[in-house]
């Protein structure tokens, strides 16, 4: 085999390419085992593998604690750079933050373009404080409806009174409070709506 390093003064430089049949073990006293450079801008670094799996491990400290995996862009390695964590402690995968404290936590907004959110067995939606509804009318983004902290429900109302709050549309439709169909059609069996201001009509 053939060791490159073996004294302080060991230096080799590549301006080509290197190309291995076997392994590459890279072990020395530097805090940087291996620094790949892409070199000027726009050019990049790629790790290729065959069919076999592509596994990146992160060792242990002196002190036995597992080491995080960070991803990270900038200019070497700037303040603020982290992307995307994997905490070595208890595997949490963090975007946006580097103290992820679930399974995955993203410091920041989720956009699913034609995908679904599911949730497994008898699971829930958690939320810390007030839980939104929203939808897109094609101009913007509107509430629809809220689990209040209080665990009221809210329609058409951020601040809902009792546990089901449903907040008028119009002063004078049949159908701006509450409208239940039939169940063999979409002919409406009951309304109940708001008559003039205050008022209410069935």
């Amino acid at each position: 085999s053939t060791k490159f390093g073996d004294t302080s003064d060991d230096t080799h430089n590549f301006t080509g390419s290197l190309n291995l049949a076997g392994q590459l073990t890279v072990d020395t006293s530097v805090p940087i085992k291996l620094l790949v450079n892409g070199g000027a801008d726009n050019d990049s670094a790629e790790v290729r593998n065959g069919s076999g799996e592509l596994k990146i491990y992160s060792g242990r400290t002196t002190a036995g604690l597992h080491q995080s995996i960070v991803f990270a862009s900038g200019d070497n390695y700037t303040s603020g750079a982290t992307r995307m964590i994997i905490t070595g402690s208890n595997g949490n995968v963090g975007i946006g933050t580097t103290s992820p404290v679930q399974k995955l936590q993203v410091n920041g907004s989720v956009y699913s373009n034609g995908g679904e959110f599911f949730v497994n067995g008898d699971k829930g939606i958690t939320a810390v404080g007030n839980l939104l509804f929203k939808a897109h009318d094609g101009t913007s983004y509107f509430e629809g409806m809220r689990l209040a902290s209080t665990g009221n429900v809210g329609i058409g109302t951020t601040a809902p009174t009792s546990p089901l709050t449903i907040k008028s549309n119009s002063t004078s439709s049949s159908s701006s409070g509450l409208t239940i169909q039939a169940n063999g059609n979409t002919n409406d069996i009951f309304q109940l709506g708001e008559k003039s201001t205050d008022g209410s009509r069935l």
